[in-house]
C-alpha cells in the first residue's frame, strides 16, 4: 500500500450549497443547527397514489439566476443546482478564474444518478408524440457528466474535468479524486443529495424527487409505508427519504 502523502495538504477555500433547507451556506447550517427540518410532502407531482409522499424539495430557487437562461431552458434542475453551488463556492473563495489560470482550474463532479427527469420526459414524448417531438439537445444536458461540463462553461474552468459515479459511494471518490489531483491545480468536486468534495469548487448533483424515484426507493429498502407513520420534521437512521440539492467546494 503507497504511504500518506503528509506534505502535501488539502483546503478547503468556499463552500456552495443548494438544499432543501437554504439555498446558501449560511441559511442552510443555521436551519441545521436549530434543527429546522427540509421534508414535506411532495409538490412537484401529485404524489397521491404513491407510498412514499414525503421528500426534501428545494424551495425559491431561480436556475436564471445563476447560469444563462437559454441553457437553463434547455436543462433541468439537477443541472442548474450544480452550477448554483459551484458558483457559490468560488464567490465564498474569493479565488478568480482568469485567462491565465483556467486551465489550471478543474472540475472534479459527480453523481450517484445524475438528472433523471429529463431523461423521462423526452421518453414520455416520444412514446406519446412521436420522434420528432424529443427535444435534439436533451441528450446533451441530460448525462450524467453534463453538469460538471456547464460547470466548466460557466465558471471558465477548464483544466481537469471529470465526473465519478459510484452510487452513494459517489462522494467519497469524488474527494479522494480532488485530493490527487495534480499539484498546484485547483478543483472542483461537488455534492448533492448524499454526495461530495474538492479545492475551488467540490460537487456532486442529484434530483431524486422523481416518480421512479420515489416509487423504486420504498421497494427497494421495503419503506413502502413509512410516509404513515414518519414525522416528517426529522428522518430516523435507516429511515430512506428522497431530496434533491447541491453541495460545492
Amino acid at each position: 500500500m503507497r504511504k500518506p502523502d503528509y506534505n502535501r495538504r488539502v483546503v478547503v477555500t468556499g463552500v456552495g450549497v443548494v438544499s432543501p433547507v437554504g439555498n446558501d451556506k449560511d441559511t442552510a447550517w443555521s436551519n441545521l443547527v436549530r434543527g429546522v427540518s427540509g421534508l414535506a410532502e411532495i409538490t412537484v407531482f401529485d404524489a397521491s397514489p404513491y407510498e412514499a409522499k414525503l421528500a426534501g424539495e428545494v424551495k425559491d430557487f431561480s436556475a436564471s439566476a445563476w447560469m444563462d437562461p437559454k441553457a437553463a431552458r434547455r436543462s433541468e434542475k439537477s443541472m442548474h443546482f450544480g452550477v448554483a453551488a459551484a458558483k457559490q463556492a468560488l464567490s465564498d473563495s474569493g479565488f478568480e478564474i482568469t485567462d491565465e489560470n483556467r486551465t489550471d482550474v478543474g472540475v472534479v463532479f459527480g453523481s450517484g444518478a445524475g438528472g433523471q427527469q429529463m431523461m423521462i420526459d423526452n421518453f414520455t414524448s416520444l412514446e406519446t408524440r412521436g420522434p420528432r417531438t424529443v427535444a435534439p439537445t436533451f441528450i446533451a444536458n441530460a448525462l450524467t457528466d453534463s453538469t460538471s461540463g456547464m460547470i466548466a462553461i460557466e465558471t471558465g474552468a477548464i483544466g481537469h474535468n471529470v465526473c465519478i459515479v459510484s452510487a452513494c459511494a459517489t462522494g467519497t471518490h469524488n474527494v479522494g479524486e480532488g485530493a490527487e489531483a495534480k499539484a498546484g491545480d485547483h478543483v472542483v468536486v461537488h455534492y448533492t443529495g448524499w454526495l461530495t468534495s474538492g479545492t475551488v469548487f467540490d460537487s456532486s448533483r442529484e434530483n431524486l424527487a422523481t416518480r421512479p424515484g420515489v416509487t423504486g426507493e420504498p421497494i427497494e429498502f421495503s419503506l413502502e409505508n413509512m410516509s404513515h407513520f414518519i414525522d416528517w420534521q426529522r428522518s430516523e437512521p435507516f429511515q430512506v427519504i428522497r431530496g434533491e440539492g447541491e453541495c460545492a467546494v
